[in-house]
């Protein structure tokens, strides 16, 4: 029966410049040193695992995160806007720390039901029922075409807690309240219909900005 499992390695980046100042960041975000180290670490400790495959969100903190850790395997990263992070639609380089009004907003969104926060995206952007649709619509297509393997899949912090979410692993209401460390990661096994949520590490309660 396990035989038909894929099993997936969900991955968040290195950190990067943007993350240590707390702001949006570029398409074009890097890895600052101390992100490419900790991609380095990670590769290490999944060395004695075998990727199959190795896919990643397009944005470029996640593709060197994932070139990192499958460069020393000879694998090609595969990339897709599938995978990226939740959208915000705020301006590179802002921040809560900078915006009285962007914490009003935030804090109107921290009350609302759990399910309509599902539903609703925080500034404008997208709602995490919309991340669902297409970053979890993209893990069971990878989940069907690698039955019995083991795959390395690197995307951000928010995506892999609204996945967690969706699995039923966090609560919806939840998904605020916690972040992944920069390479925390979860270990999922699917057939393409159903998943499970074998391990996470790296999932933290953070401190929200109200």
């Amino acid at each position: 029966m396990k035989e038909k499992f894929c099993t997936i390695y969900l991955v968040r980046h290195g950190v990067t410049q943007a993350n240590v100042l707390k702001k949006t960041q570029r398409p074009s975000e890097p890895l600052n040193a101390t992100g490419f180290k900790q991609a380095q670490k990670i590769a290490k400790k999944f060395a004695k695992l075998h990727f199959a495959a190795a896919y990643s969100s397009d944005l470029m903190r996640a593709k060197q995160t994932a070139e990192t850790i499958a460069k020393t395997r000879k694998l090609e990263v595969s990339l897709t806007k599938m995978l990226r992070e939740r959208f915000p639609n705020l301006k590179y380089g802002e921040s809560l720390h900078d915006r009285k009004d962007l914490q009003e907003i935030y804090k109107k969104y921290l009350k609302l039901s759990p399910d309509k926060q599902w539903q609703t995206s925080i500034w404008g952007g997208e709602s995490n029922e919309e991340v669902v649709g297409r970053a979890f619509t993209y893990l069971r297509g990878l989940a069907e075409i690698n039955q019995g393997k083991t795959i390395l899949v690197v995307t951000h912090s928010a995506a892999m807690k609204i996945l967690l979410a969706h699995l039923g692993y966090l609560k919806r209401g939840d998904v605020e309240k916690y972040v992944f460390k920069n390479t925390g990661y979860a270990i999922l096994q699917s057939d393409g219909l159903s998943f499970n949520v074998k391990r996470v590490v790296g999932l933290v309660l953070k401190k929200v900005i109200v």
